[in-house]
């Protein structure tokens, strides 16, 4: 189930330059909470079970000259700071954004691991963070009529030198 909240400006208006949402989810037998809190150019996602932790901290970012990201564990480190990682950098590139993100549950759980991505994504398309990919089925009906390429007889770049 998931429970997206909103949080307003103090004064009641939308346009507060800061938005929550919230979730919770069961995967199995492990409750999943996630948080994202959207800052101007930042986002906050924060990924725990039943207890409130913040043992790790990864940040990401994209460099402005080429569009790569890089990222780095700024607090705590573990078995899972590689899943850690890339997906700070996933995000980063998908959002264009600097990314904070806390993963507080069991390392090694790659379907877990995939569950809460899947989740994440969801929650930023709702909130119009990122936008869905270009469909590949799109792309394959753009080229359906397209005429087949001719084939034309290749020359060998290789010379026989052996006489």
């Amino acid at each position: 189930t998931t429970l997206p909240r909103e949080c307003k400006s103090l004064d009641g208006k939308d346009s507060s330059p800061i938005s929550v949402k919230l979730s919770s989810h069961r995967f199995m037998d492990t409750p999943v909470y996630i948080q994202v809190i959207q800052m101007t150019g930042t986002l906050f996602v924060w990924i725990g079970g039943k207890e409130p932790t913040l043992d790790n901290l990864t940040i990401a970012l994209t460099s402005r000259l080429d569009g790569a990201s890089c990222s780095s564990s700024v607090v705590g480190e573990g078995e899972d700071d590689t899943f850690r990682t890339a997906f700070a950098r996933k995000l980063a590139l998908r959002t264009g954004m600097v990314i904070h993100l806390s993963y507080n549950l069991p390392p090694n759980r790659d379907f877990l691991e995939a569950f809460v991505q899947k989740q994440i994504i969801e929650i930023l398309k709702k909130s119009g963070v990122i936008t869905a990919k270009k469909s590949t089925t799109a792309n394959a009906n753009k080229h359906k009529n397209a005429k087949p390429l001719e084939t034309k007889e290749s020359k060998s770049l290789v010379q026989d030198t052996s006489t």
